[in-house]
């Protein structure tokens, strides 16, 4: 009992941690945007709402939300999967005692990338803007590299035959279908968001 109230509050200090990381983040990169040449998603759709004596664009409160919820996400599986991880690793050579075929990793061969990929895109996607796409785009790619040189180059050697033989069971790189469905979700969004990008003629 008393360690599942110590894991509830934990995961509310994380949650706490993040949204304020998120905020802090959101306002700095909203705050530096009008200097750059306007990239707005959804821009020719724009329109306002009213929250008191305030005007908001709509699409702007739009995209906090879904960024927010997407951020927590990817928060909460990254946590989840970094505590089975550490459950699984030597103390004192500090490596996994096996490779690591169960759980998170039935569904995904790296799944911690996925959930950084996720809480990265819930980050970005928030500001609603090209630039961001642009910045989430360099950071897939570069951890897509990562992981497929970990593979090549530590995993196969590491444990020959049998991460071969994983590899062909466990067919996704990232994302278990939950997250597949989020990041699927989230580029239809964007994709929409491109298309009415350009002003009103």
């Amino acid at each position: 009992m008393k360690k599942t109230i110590a894991s509830f509050f934990s995961l509310v200090g994380i949650l706490f941690g993040s949204f304020v990381f998120f905020v802090v983040f959101f306002l700095t990169a909203k705050s530096l945007l009008p200097v750059l040449p306007d990239m707005t998603l959804f821009r020719q759709i724009e329109f306002d709402v009213l929250a008191g004596n305030y005007s908001i664009p709509f699409f702007d409160v739009i995209f906090f939300a879904i960024g927010l919820l997407v951020f927590c996400i990817g928060v909460v599986s990254l946590v989840r999967v970094t505590e089975y991880n550490s459950s699984a690793i030597n103390t004192v050579t500090r490596k996994s005692h096996a490779l690591l075929t169960d759980h998170f990793y039935a569904e995904a061969r790296h799944p911690m990338s996925g959930a950084l990929m996720v809480l990265e895109i819930g980050l970005f996607i928030s500001v609603r803007t090209l630039y961001a796409l642009i910045c989430i785009a360099i950071i897939v790619l570069i951890q897509t590299l990562s992981c497929f040189l970990e593979e090549k180059f530590v995993l196969e050697k590491e444990f020959g035959a049998d991460y071969i033989e994983y590899k062909k069971k466990v067919r996704s790189v990232f994302f278990s279908l939950p997250l597949r469905i989020i990041a699927v979700t989230v580029l239809g969004i964007v994709l929409a968001g491109l298309y009415l990008m350009s002003p009103q003629r």
